[in-house]
This record gives C-alpha cells, structure tokens and sequence, in this order.
C-alpha cells in the first residue's frame, strides 16, 4: 500500500538516492530487501512518522484507515486533515475509526478516493485488498492529473479597465473576474501594469 502510494506520486526512483538506512527501519522485519528503501523513503516523504515505526507492522495487511492516511499524507493533505479530526463522518461504523485517523477519513471521502459500502459503513480496520487498492490509485492518478487543468489559465477575451474586470476563455468555458485595484502583473520576469494586458493574451491568474 505504501510502496503504491509512493509510486503513483512518481517518487519510487528516489530510492536510489537513501545512502545510509536509518537504524529505526533497519530494525524492521521486511520481507524483501529492496522494502527496506522504500519504507526509508516514505519515512522521509512523512508518510510514515518516526514515532509510527514503533507500532509498525509491515507485514499485516493495510487496514482502510491506515490507507486513508497514507495517502492523505502522500498528496500532501496532512493540514487539512488534522483541521477535521473531529469531524463526524456520515457512516453507521463512524465510532469504529480510529480517533487520529478521523481526518484523513474526511479528506479522502471528501476528494472522492474512498467511499462507504451499500450499507453505509466505511469499515476502517478491514484489511484493503488489491482491488480495492487499484480502484483506490485510479481514482488518485484521475485527481492528480486534474489538477493540471488547471481553469485559471486561459485566453483574455474581456478586459474592463475602469470597472477592474477580466475575462478569460479554455476548456471550462468563458468567467469574469474581479481583479484589485493595483493588481501586479508579472511578465517574463518582470512587471506589467494591468493596462498592458489585451484581449488574446494568455494568462494565469
């Protein structure tokens, strides 16, 4: 699960880069050699804590919860998730997930990466099977690769100097923006005036 996470955010060649393991991984009984690595990495990625290793199981199956944090963490979600610790999640096992794990619950329902079953349970400490985790990276790499669209960047196809308005057109259609008086425009390492700017130009705002 974690070497997964890791990889979907292209990070897995960056194991060749740990040139001395980390005595609190080292004392890790990992199946495979190479794991030792990418268990050191993703203690430096801070997808798992130092503090985690004591309690670490790597060989047990991947509960949903300890998923739901791994990924959260991986897409660099943290902040948002200790802002919703206390949230109360719409599921009937809602009491059955872990208390530190409640916002990285939020975060991935929230996103769209996990949901509840028929029954509108979560049920955080089933272990998470490959198919689950298959679906689980699709959906991430579909999130991941949205952001590129990013619909604040487009062709000016409006600009009202007095009433301080632009508008811009791409994939996402034709908005209006209001801009602030004084706006700074930069350009080619440098600054334009808000003025400068003409229908046609592409911009990001």
């Amino acid at each position: 699960a974690i070497i997964m996470a890791m990889r979907v955010m292209g990070w897995e060649n960056e194991t060749k880069n740990i040139k001395s393991m980390p005595s609190n991984v080292k004392k890790l009984n990992l199946a495979w050699d190479q794991a030792y690595y990418y268990i050191a990495l993703a203690v430096q990625k801070g997808i798992v804590k130092p503090e985690e290793l004591i309690s670490f199981k790597p060989n047990d199956p991947a509960k949903r919860h300890e998923v739901a944090k791994y990924i959260v963490r991986a897409i660099d979600k943290e902040k948002e998730a200790e802002r919703h610790m206390k949230e109360e999640l719409p599921f009937k096992d809602a009491k059955s997930i872990p208390k530190d794990a409640v916002g990285y619950v939020y975060v991935m329902v929230k996103m769209g990466l996990m949901k509840g079953d028929d029954r509108g349970l979560f049920q955080p400490n089933k272990p998470i099977t490959r198919a689950e985790m298959a679906v689980l990276i699709d959906r991430l790499d579909g999130s991941t690769h949205q952001d590129e669209k990013n619909e604040l960047i487009g062709t000016i196809s409006a600009i009202d100097e007095d009433e301080l308005t632009i508008t811009i057109r791409n994939s996402y259609g034709k908005k209006t923006y209001d801009v602030v008086k004084g706006v700074p425009v930069y350009y080619d390492n440098g600054y334009l005036d808000f003025e400068d700017l003409n229908v046609g130009d592409e911009v990001e705002l």
